[in-house]
């Protein structure tokens, strides 16, 4: 819907590839770290894909971004 895929999201894909290799090593418990980027990258990709889509709608259904 937004065209490309939002940078938070390339990063989080990016952990997440890292994690699962990390969880398959005998080293898994390293992989903490990784998960914990992934999460917040992942929180703020749908963070800015709202935002971009109340932006869009141009406030049509009283959708405040700031909420």
């Amino acid at each position: 819907m937004l065209g490309v895929i939002p940078g938070p999201m390339g990063k989080a894909e990016r952990a997440m590839r890292d994690a699962a290799w990390v969880l398959g090593s005998a080293r898994s418990g390293t992989a903490v770290p990784f998960q914990t980027e992934a999460h917040e990258r992942l929180r703020q990709g749908a963070e800015n894909a709202m935002e971009q889509m109340a932006q869009g709608m141009g406030g049509m259904i009283g959708f405040d971004p700031g909420q």
